[in-house]
């Protein structure tokens, strides 16, 4: 349906997003940063082997791509919430898309100053 490349920071912090739902959203899902840093670290870890690296992932790497991630995750709510007043528009799909755009947006100022202050 819906598929590209993206910047792999945006992926990562929009696959945050969906851990907590799509049609039955509930934030309360949202991954705390023990297990984000623990995502991270085995994508950076299958990333380098993919990439014939025998390097090992250093925390300082983890660290670095997790606040890239933080913003990303911001960035991945905001894409969502105007997709989604722009469907609320245009779409004949029984989807209540205005809804899911004030949930998205709202979830953005919410976690604006935490990801930002990373």
């Amino acid at each position: 349906e819906y598929w590209g490349f993206n910047l792999r920071h945006y992926d990562v912090g929009n696959h945050f997003n969906e851990m907590c739902g799509l049609f039955e959203v509930n934030y309360d899902l949202f991954p705390d940063d023990k297990l984000q840093k623990q995502f991270i670290g085995y994508y950076l870890h299958a990333s380098h082997q993919f990439n014939g690296s025998t390097k090992e992932v250093t925390s300082d790497e983890i660290d670095t791509f997790y606040k890239t991630v933080g913003k990303m995750v911001l960035l991945s709510h905001l894409f969502w919430g105007i997709w989604a007043i722009y469907m609320s528009q245009v779409s004949a799909i029984d989807f209540d898309y205005a809804g899911y755009s004030v949930i998205r947006l709202r979830e953005y100022f919410k976690r604006k100053q935490q990801f930002l202050n990373l």
